[in-house]
């Protein structure tokens, strides 16, 4: 007689399961408690913002869904979401104020203009696809800026939150917050029972072999249609939220910029994971609110996440929910103690690079802000030299990292402190030509970001001087008469 033996799985693997849970668990107990705590500090300004993030989060992990499970690219996605939002707008101007309403026509139209231009879209492929979507949103977008009676592209004031019998008050930005927080827990629960089923792992293996799925009879093309549907539902559901959240809705929540948005969350937490688009929203919005608060960064704050999210792209391809667990614990044979000591050292890498940044952007303002102030300048200069500078910050990055493609490690401040002797994170010596050319990189990358920074903030002055010249002329000419 035969007997089955029941193998354990590896203890690195029940370690990975455990880091990967608890983190997730640890985030879920956090924002669950963000009320209670916005209390305690008298910080009421927390319950809005963490409600912004999780209706994005919601909005990301429906894009996730058809992007980074279903391989399909939209750049149109804020589409459904502006239509979730008008849906409870445009009902309020006439006195309907049912949630259960709201509720049935930002899902029902959602569904509908899903179904009609996913029909279409998804007959196409690469490129293609990317476009149509682009210009199924921007339809929407001018739609809306047309609509002259509900705002145009003023937008649309909600004069009241949608009601549900008594049931929910929404008035209450409490309950507002945890309406959200168990719609998201909801929609992570659906998303992972969907990419999970046999219906997920069709929409998953025509992301990566589509002729297979379709050798082995299975209807892609229904198939793709079914879950652009379902995500756009979702999003429209998360419009909904958001126009009951800010009171208002506006044409903007269609353009392919909010897409754009939406998109960096996903990419930023990492495509085809399940908590990686709640990740991303999370970063996104707080980078917003803690660099775009820095008196001399303000609207301007996207020149920072935009060198961030290449530096994402290229060091970490799974995104932050990839790079929080290394690559040993994935791996069968690895020991936790190894996986970990990874992580370790880009974390002190990246620290040591912060406080070298901060030191040299320190230095490079005393010295040559004064200098800079003195150049004659061109209403369209500055704009120039911050798009040139952006633009060769990221070519510095790019010379970084295709110089050594196997180091692992790329810490900036490690390299110039040990000259031409420098270690790799892989442990590897580098030979002095290899190593100047990495410092060159990394001063390349560092010395370009800070122009554009210096540039930014005597432009900054100078404008605010202009100004003030004006405004004591005009005085002047006042008495004068």
């Amino acid at each position: 007689m035969m007997s089955t033996v029941t193998q354990d799985p590896p203890a690195n693997a029940l370690a990975r399961i455990t880091l990967r849970n608890g983190f997730y668990g640890a985030l879920l107990v956090v924002l669950a408690l963000v009320p209670l705590a916005a209390q305690l500090a008298g910080a009421g300004n927390w319950t809005s913002f963490a409600t912004q993030i999780l209706i994005f989060a919601i909005a990301a992990v429906s894009l996730n869904l058809i992007l980074g499970y279903g391989g399909m690219i939209s750049f149109g996605h804020a589409a459904f979401m502006a239509i979730g939002g008008y849906s409870v707008g445009i009902a309020s101007v006439y006195g309907l104020n049912n949630g259960f309403a709201h509720l049935a026509m930002a899902i029902g139209f959602s569904a509908l203009f899903a179904l009609v231009t996913g029909a279409i879209a998804l007959r196409t492929r690469g490129v293609y696809f990317i476009m149509i979507t682009l210009a199924f949103a921007q339809m929407v977008f001018f739609a809306f800026v047309s609509l002259e009676e509900f705002g145009g592209d003023d937008g649309l004031t909600v004069n009241s939150r949608s009601e549900f019998a008594g049931l929910i008050d929404l008035e209450r930005e409490p309950t507002l917050y945890y309406t959200v927080f168990v719609v998201l827990l909801a929609t992570l629960y659906l998303t992972h029972r969907i990419v999970n089923s046999r219906f997920g792992w069709v929409i998953r293996g025509a992301r990566s072999n589509e002729a297979r799925m379709l050798t082995l009879g299975h209807p892609v093309y229904r198939y793709r249609l079914t879950c652009y549907v379902i995500g756009g539902i979702m999003c429209g559901v998360a419009g909904f939220l958001f126009a009951n959240y800010a009171n208002f809705v506006n044409p903007e929540d269609a353009a392919w910029t909010t897409s754009g948005e939406l998109i960096f969350m996903v990419v930023l937490g990492g495509m085809g994971s399940l908590f990686g688009p709640v990740l991303g929203a999370i970063v996104f919005f707080m980078m917003e609110e803690t660099v775009g608060s820095i008196p001399i960064v303000g609207i301007y704050w996207k020149i920072f996440f935009g060198p961030f999210l290449v530096l994402v792209v290229l060091f970490a391809r799974e995104g932050i929910d990839g790079w929080l667990v290394p690559r040993a614990v994935k791996a069968s044979d690895a020991a936790l103690a190894d996986a970990i000591a990874p992580l370790a050292r880009r974390l002190a890498a990246m620290l040591i690079d912060v406080a070298l940044f901060a030191l040299s952007a320190w230095l490079l303002i005393a010295v040559l802000g004064g200098w800079l102030m003195t150049l004659p300048r061109q209403p369209y200069h500055q704009d120039l030299v911050m798009i040139a500078c952006v633009y060769v910050f990221l070519a510095g990055i790019l010379v970084n990292h295709l110089v050594l493609p196997a180091s692992k490690w790329r810490g900036s401040a490690g390299k110039i402190a040990m000259g031409l002797a420098v270690v790799g994170g892989d442990g590897r010596t580098l030979a002095p030509a290899q190593a100047v050319q990495r410092v060159f990189g990394q001063v390349l990358t560092i010395a370009t970001a800070l122009i554009g920074y210096v540039w930014m903030v005597a432009d900054r002055e100078h404008r605010a001087l202009h100004d003030r010249l004006a405004a004591t002329r005009v005085v002047v000419r006042g008495r004068l008469k």
